[in-house]
């Protein structure tokens, strides 16, 4: 009996915050004896916690605190956190945290938010209710979608963006990077499948000295990496957002509605010969759309080509991506649930 094949339509992840950097603004209402009389006590809570390995030293390249230590919540999840503006007259705040939300559990967050007030003491609490971010990075998945066989489309692009695909060995694509060098945001289109395998296999190369069964748990992850459906991730970073309230980030442009894709595997695509499709993505890759539009100008299938370019898949629903992230932040208790709302609004 022959098998039925049953088609998989890609499908959109819920969106999350894979990297947020954040300053709390300790002291601002301090005159300087008071403000180093509570450095001072910081800095021997500090101490102390360094010395009952409740936290770790972290030594981070070209650094801009007086303190600066990392927090591990769980196992494979670290929290840094900077404590001390070297220069306080030109830096947002004087507590700086870097984690990655996406990463995290409520109970996480909690574990730290204790530590964090027994290090800074009762003003901490206060602190979370003005929080300034000054970068953020957004992502979303979209599982059982072949990067391989897919054309990236990026609107607003300037005369300085840069779009650089990357590929494996084997000639296949991997990643495209979209974006100035220089500029605030940058989006970066990529494999999470092939990354995912990535680090199941290093996993494996850093466990080999240990236990069987920590051998056994890194090759089950192995074996799943390999046998999970192909996941395109799609990431928004925030470098530069430049010290602004949560509030004011959820009103940032939605960068994922500048993005759409060409998928071969649409239903539009399947009406154009192979061969043919094959050649008018390479030639969008290595000499762009106008160009490989040009190239097939009196060919029947020019007309379906230029369709599928103007298309847009129905698994792409960018609108509200941005918002959606930033909103799913409230229920891990990052911030305190007030720096969500409007000014004055209880």
């Amino acid at each position: 009996m022959k098998m039925k094949y049953i088609e998989v339509k890609p499908r959109m992840s819920a969106p999350v915050v894979d990297h947020l950097a954040y300053v709390l603004p300790l002291g601002v209402d301090m005159d300087g004896v008071e403000y180093e009389k509570l450095l001072d006590a910081i800095k021997r809570r500090v101490k102390a916690a360094l010395a009952n390995e409740e936290c770790h030293p972290w030594y981070p390249r070209g650094n801009r605190y007086k303190m600066a230590i990392q927090f591990k919540p769980s196992l494979d999840t670290s929290i840094k956190i900077g404590i001390g503006a070297i220069r306080k007259d030109v830096q947002n705040g004087d507590i700086r945290v870097s984690l990655n939300p996406s990463r995290l559990q409520k109970e996480n967050i909690g574990r730290f938010h204790a530590f964090m007030q027994k290090i800074i003491g009762n003003r901490y609490a206060d602190l979370l209710s003005g929080p300034l971010i000054n970068r953020i990075d957004i992502a979303v998945d979209i599982v059982d979608l072949d990067l391989d066989q897919l054309l990236v489309k990026y609107a607003y692009a300037q005369r300085h963006t840069v779009i650089i695909k990357r590929l494996n060995g084997k000639g296949r694509v991997e990643g495209f990077n979209l974006g100035s060098v220089s500029s605030d945001y940058f989006t970066a289109v990529y494999d999470k499948s092939a990354e995912l395998l990535d680090k199941a296999v290093k996993q494996i190369a850093r466990r080999g000295s240990g236990t069987e069964s920590t051998k056994s748990v890194a090759i089950k992850q192995l074996k799943m990496a390999r046998g999970n459906p192909p996941i395109v991730r799609v990431e928004v970073r925030g470098r530069k957002v430049r010290g602004k309230s949560v509030r004011e980030v959820m009103k940032l442009t939605d960068r994922f509605e500048r993005l759409n894709f060409v998928s071969l595997n649409d239903e539009l695509a399947k009406t154009v010969r192979r061969s043919t499709l094959e050649l008018f993505i390479s030639a969008c890759r290595d000499r762009g759309v106008k160009r490989a539009l040009e190239l097939f100008e009196g060919d029947k299938s020019h007309a379906k080509l230029k369709a599928l370019w103007t298309s847009k898949p129905e698994w792409w629903t960018p609108d509200r991506v941005w918002r959606q992230a930033v909103k799913g932040l409230k229920p891990l208790g990052i911030f305190a649930d007030d720096s969500f709302k409007k000014p004055g609004k209880k």
